[in-house]
């Protein structure tokens, strides 16, 4: 059978740059999906796409599906034959819709709701030729467009008006028409550079094809250009360049032909916080910074263009002139914010509502003041500084600064702190209490800031859980999860030792007492504590720990309070987890399961001495004493659980020569209260019997 390389490019206008990438990747994997739904063979895919045009590549494709035997079931046999075993209508009914005449020919499916007659035949593969049409048209409605759009007179819709469509199979051009378009082997180059049609002789030559007409067709080969191209302009200037994945991506979004100029901007623009330059730079004008050596930013920007320009003054000039209006207002609005004080920004938070059922962010930032303080109180840090840091983390949400630049938020109010006189402290925890914004962004260091950033997302957690915000399904418009993963990775980046669910009850009565209208209100601190549990398993995912050791942690007695110390006990046993001691625990703690299974534990008496009947008893519970004061005295995860693995012969002789459901009741349930205190001791630790050893 013949196999040949398949190519399909949509060529449009220009493409939305922040959706390109999810284009060019849902594109490729429809097509796969449909090629093999519909029975063609295939070896990989390939995926390519610009501003201009979508386009895979799958190699290797069968010409024809392969054979396959279709099944049609019938009527039931009851209602096929009659008592006298002749075909009656409805047989003759689908065997004539099966396009034979013969009965023999049927075959027979039985299943426990009964018996059918059955139509098998094997049906011929049809050629790619025939098929193409729908497996192209299927893969682009499946495409996820939430505003598509109509052109001209005709009804389909799609992200942007298309104006050609290549599809080649080999060398072959394969009949498509969408979109008013029909298929040929001509494509087009740089809108520019090379604006003549161009023909593609197949989709092995059509990379370099493209390339020879001033197009990149491969994203990621524009992506490490860009980063090679500025990285060298930054090296010409002297300069430190961060090259924001991001950036460069919806930068690579914008250019098929990727160049890059170099610009300056006046320095007195450098008076003005060098994060609010930075963010008109990128988020306006998509250019690259600069900083020097001494990490200071530098009043020089770096643009990619999509052209080589033939008078590049020209084109540095005007990037210049545009970002000058942008780096003014930024400057302006500065020296607005700083005539007033922070402090004096707070009376107008009352009108900025933080949620309509819960109240303002005036009332938001006293109860984030009151936890931030409780926190630094537990972990020995100063209250009264981190009651202050808090009391003014929101003013700035009032500021023009952060109006015009919201991504700002915290960074200005750090800054309009420190030059209202507060202490660095103070201004730093403002700066970073928003930290961390995502799963790469950074987490504030131990001190009233991390304090501060706990304290603001348990009260968004705990508040819009009470009104029923809880995440469902994608929908999570308060970034509920976000918040809670940012509670966990502050505590674990700084091994901070508090009490999560303390400072839940602490929250909450924060809370109450900022409104009492508040009391009509559920609040849950159980259902927000599991929320933030759930959470763990995504951090130690990331760190290549599975979900059942982080399961068996959680399942420690009283749950998890101190996440510092889970760490540690999650940590040791995924390092332990094949070995023989923690395999003889897991079995251990099944075997106490199993025993204590249908007893209610808070039921039984506490443990008489004298029921004693030999030293196994007398032996368990010396070496059960001995271990919880062992325990509690221990100082790492590691002595725990040597601790642990260290009473395993003891518990092994107790189960082998002391037999516990003994018919008399008083003996017996002092026996079953020893073992219970075993469990106990081994939930201590985490709840072992959830491991899933190899």
């Amino acid at each position: 059978m013949r196999n040949e390389d398949l190519l399909i490019e949509i060529g449009t206008e220009e493409l939305p740059p922040g959706l390109l990438k999810t284009l060019i990747t849902e594109m490729a994997k429809n097509l796969g999906r449909e090629l093999d739904e519909e029975g063609f063979g295939f070896k990989e895919i390939k995926l390519y796409g610009t501003p201009r045009r979508l386009a895979t590549i799958v190699t290797s494709v069968s010409e024809r599906q392969a054979e396959r035997q279709i099944e049609r079931r019938g009527p039931s046999i009851e209602v096929a034959f009659s008592k006298t075993g002749q075909p009656t209508r409805a047989l003759e009914g689908f065997l004539k819709s099966c396009g034979i005449a013969d009965a023999d020919a049927l075959g027979r499916l039985k299943s426990d709701k009964g018996e059918w007659v059955v139509f098998r035949e094997n049906q011929k593969g049809k050629c790619i030729t025939e098929k193409i049409q729908g497996i192209v048209e299927r893969s682009l409605t499946r495409l996820s467009v939430s505003r598509p759009m109509r052109w001209g007179s005709r009804r389909e819709e799609f992200v942007r008006p298309v104006h050609w469509i290549v599809a080649l199979y080999g060398r072959e051009v394969l009949d498509v028409e969408l979109f008013g378009c029909k298929s040929s082997d001509i494509s087009y180059g740089h809108r520019f550079m090379h604006p003549e049609p161009i023909c593609i002789n197949s989709a092995e030559e059509y990379v370099e094809t493209c390339r020879a007409a001033k197009v990149i067709v491969d994203s990621g080969e524009r992506e490490e250009i860009i980063k090679g191209k500025v990285r060298e302009e930054a090296d010409k200037l002297d300069g430190i360049v961060e090259l924001e994945e991001a950036l460069v991506e919806e930068v690579s979004g914008l250019v098929e032909w990727p160049e890059v100029l170099s610009g300056k901007f006046e320095e007195r623009f450098l008076a003005v916080p060098k994060e609010a330059l930075i963010s008109a730079m990128k988020k306006h004008q998509r250019y690259f910074h600069l900083r020097t050596e001494k990490g200071e930013l530098m009043n020089r920007f770096i643009a990619v263009t999509n052209i080589i320009s033939k008078n590049p003054a020209v084109v540095i000039a005007g990037n210049e002139r545009v970002i000058k209006p942008r780096l003014t207002d930024a400057e302006f609005f500065f020296s607005k914010d700083i005539e007033g004080g922070l402090e004096e920004k707070l009376h107008k938070l009352e009108k900025v509502v933080f949620q309509s059922e819960i109240g303002s962010y005036k009332e938001k930032a006293i109860r984030v003041s009151d936890v931030a303080s409780f926190i630094s109180r537990k972990a020995g840090w100063d209250q009264k500084k981190a009651a202050r840091a808090g009391l003014l983390c929101k003013a700035d949400l009032v500021s023009d600064m952060v109006e015009e630049f919201p991504d700002l938020q915290g960074i200005m109010g750090g800054y309009y702190a420190a030059l209202d006189g507060e202490d660095n402290e103070i201004c730093s925890a403002i700066k970073c209490h928003y930290m961390p914004n995502g799963a790469g962004d950074d987490t504030p260091s131990a001190g009233i800031g991390s304090a501060l950033a706990i304290a603001d997302k348990l009260d968004t957690l705990v508040s819009i859980f009470a009104v029923g915000g809880a995440p469902t399904g994608s929908k999570d418009p308060y970034a509920l999860r976000r918040q809670a993963l940012g509670v966990i990775r502050i505590i674990l980046a700084n091994k901070l030792d508090i009490d999560i669910k303390e400072c839940l009850v602490e929250t909450r009565r924060a809370i109450l007492k900022s409104r009492e209208e508040l009391v009509r209100y559920h609040f849950d601190i159980d259902e927000v504590y599991e929320f933030i549990m759930e959470r763990l398993g995504n951090v130690y995912q990331d760190a290549g720990i599975e979900s059942d050791v982080v399961k068996a942690v959680r399942g420690q007695q009283g749950g998890i309070r101190d996440l510092s110390e889970a760490d540690e006990h999650i940590k040791v046993i995924h390092a332990q987890k094949d070995s023989v001691n923690l395999r003889c625990l897991v079995a251990l703690s099944k075997r106490v399961a199993n025993i204590l299974s249908g007893v209610d534990e808070e039921l039984l008496p506490s443990i008489r001495r004298e029921l004693y009947e030999g030293d196994a008893e007398r032996n368990l519970d010396n070496r059960m004493q001995e271990a919880e004061e062992q325990v509690a005295e221990a100082g790492d995860a590691e002595a725990v659980l040597e601790i642990l693995t260290r009473q395993a012969p003891v518990v092994e002789e107790y189960f082998e020569k002391v037999l516990v459901m003994v018919e008399e009741e008083e003996k017996r349930l002092n026996r079953l209260a020893s073992v219970a205190r075993v469990k106990k001791l081994f939930l201590a630790v985490a709840d072992f019997r959830v491991l899933r050893l190899s």
